[in-house]
């Protein structure tokens, strides 16, 4: 009988020692697998915080231009009411035939305005 196994065990040798080597490649490639989704998910992490802080940072130019653009609006309004103070003060010193063109400046600034 022990004859007999050790025929048998020779015999399945070959088909084992190529299942064996089957399993360690597939244990190789699984590792491998588990290295590059490690890798991909440090990425996807990276790249998710880059995408936040530049989301945040779109976010604070849109503020600051919003802020910005209230901002120059309220210096055009200083600019035209500056012009309108000068052309009042000018109607005390004109003469009554220049007061219809001061008007009418005044008017059209005014117009302009709205």
């Amino acid at each position: 009988v022990s004859k007999r196994v050790a025929d048998l065990i020779l015999e399945k040798q070959p088909s084992y020692v190529k299942e064996l080597e089957r399993v360690t490649a597939l244990q190789t490639n699984l590792q491998l697998g588990a290295v590059i989704c490690t890798n991909a998910r440090r990425q996807l992490r990276v790249a998710k915080e880059e995408f936040t802080e530049a989301s945040l940072g779109l976010l604070a130019n849109q503020k600051r231009r919003q802020l910005l653009t209230g901002l120059l609006k309220s210096l055009r309004t200083i600019k035209t009411l500056v012009i309108l103070t000068y052309h009042c003060h000018s109607l005390n010193t004109l003469k009554p035939d220049k007061y219809y063109d001061t008007l009418s400046s005044i008017n059209q600034i005014l117009f302009s305005y709205s």
